[in-house]
This record gives C-alpha cells, structure tokens and sequence, in this order.
C-alpha cells in the first residue's frame, strides 16, 4: 500500500489507524468518511 501510495503523482492523504489490523479504521473510518462528505456537500 505504500508504495502505490509514494508512487501517485496526484493529490492525496493517507491515514494510519492505529491498533485496528485488518479491520480498516472500524467507526473511525466511517467517521472520517462522513466528515469528508459534509465537507463536499457543505
């Protein structure tokens, strides 16, 4: 995953969670991904 993230050329961001393993941020990522889509759609 790092290195196709290094290797991208365009804009991004990146966010390690901590302590999950496999479970890909659990309610930590749904908050993050509610919060992005209040910021898209004001």
């Amino acid at each position: 995953m790092f290195a196709a993230y290094n290797h991208y050329a365009g804009p991004k961001d990146i966010t390690i969670w901590r302590y999950n393993h496999h479970e890909g941020g659990g309610t930590y990522q749904k908050q993050a991904q509610i919060s992005f889509l209040r910021t898209l759609w004001g």
